[in-house]
C-alpha cells in the first residue's frame, strides 16, 4: 500500500488522489467480469449460419458423414470444442475465461457458442430439406433405418459445425474487441471529465 507524506500540502495531496483514481478506474473498465448479452448470441448466430451454408448444401459432406464411424463423429465434436475455445480465448490473449460469467466453471459465452454453432446448422438444414434431399432422394443411404437416418444427420451437422464454430468464434470476437473499446474510450472519457471538474472545484488545475 502506497504511503503517503503528510508533510503535502493539501493541493498536490488531492492532485495525487485523482490521478490514482482515474488509473484504478481505467483498469477496472478492463479487468470487470464481461457480462453475457443475448446480443452476443445474436452475433454468433450469424457468424455461424454464414459458414455453415457451404457445407450443409454440399452433397460430399453427406456423403462422407454415411461413411463415419462412432470414432469419426466423436473425434469430429472433439475438435469442434477445441476450435471454438481456442478462438475465443487463445487466439486473442485479451480474453480470459475466469473473467467470464460462467455456470459451473464453464463461461456461458462457450456454452453459447457451441449451442449456437451446432444449432445454426440443425436448423439451416432442416429449413432447406437437406437431409431428405441428400439422403433419401439422393440416394446417399439405401433404404435406412431411423437409426442410421439420425446418426448420419448427427455426422453431417458435426462436419458443418467445424466451420460453423470458426465463423461464430470470429464474429463474437470481433464484436468483443468494438464492445470493449468503446467501453474503454467511455470509461476514460467520464474519468477526464470527473478529473477536470474536481480540479475546477479544488483549484489544482494548473498547479
Amino acid at each position: 500500500m502506497m504511503r503517503v507524506d503528510m508533510n503535502l500540502d493539501t493541493k498536490r495531496y488531492d492532485r495525487w488522489c485523482i490521478k490514482i483514481l482515474w488509473v484504478a478506474g481505467a483498469c477496472f473498465s478492463v479487468t470487470h467480469r464481461h457480462r453475457y448479452r443475448f446480443a452476443d448470441t445474436a452475433q454468433q448466430f450469424v457468424g455461424g449460419v454464414l459458414l455453415a451454408i457451404p457445407f450443409v448444401v454440399t452433397e460430399e459432406v453427406w456423403v462422407l458423414a454415411a461413411s463415419m464411424g462412432p470414432a469419426h463423429t466423436g473425434g469430429v465434436f472433439t475438435l469442434v470444442v477445441l476450435i471454438g475455445y481456442g478462438t475465443l480465448y487463445k487466439a486473442d490473449a485479451s480474453r480470459n475465461p475466469e473473467d467470464e460469467v460462467d455456470v459451473g466453471g464453464v463461461p456461458i459465452r462457450f456454452i453459447s457458442l457451441l449451442t449456437v454453432a451446432l444449432g445454426a446448422t440443425v436448423v439451416l438444414a432442416t429449413l432447406i430439406t437437406a437431409p431428405q434431399t441428400f439422403l433419401i432422394d439422393g440416394e446417399v443411404l439405401d433404404k435406412p433405418t431411423r437409426l442410421q437416418y439420425a446418426y448420419t444427420v448427427l455426422n453431417a451437422v458435426g462436419i458443418a459445425s467445424v466451420s460453423s464454430i470458426v465463423g461464430a468464434a470470429t464474429a463474437d470476437s470481433l464484436f468483443w474487441v468494438v464492445t470493449k473499446h468503446r467501453y474503454l474510450h467511455a470509461s476514460f472519457s467520464k474519468n477526464y471529465l470527473w478529473t477536470f471538474n474536481h480540479s475546477e472545484k479544488t483549484g489544482v488545475r494548473n498547479q
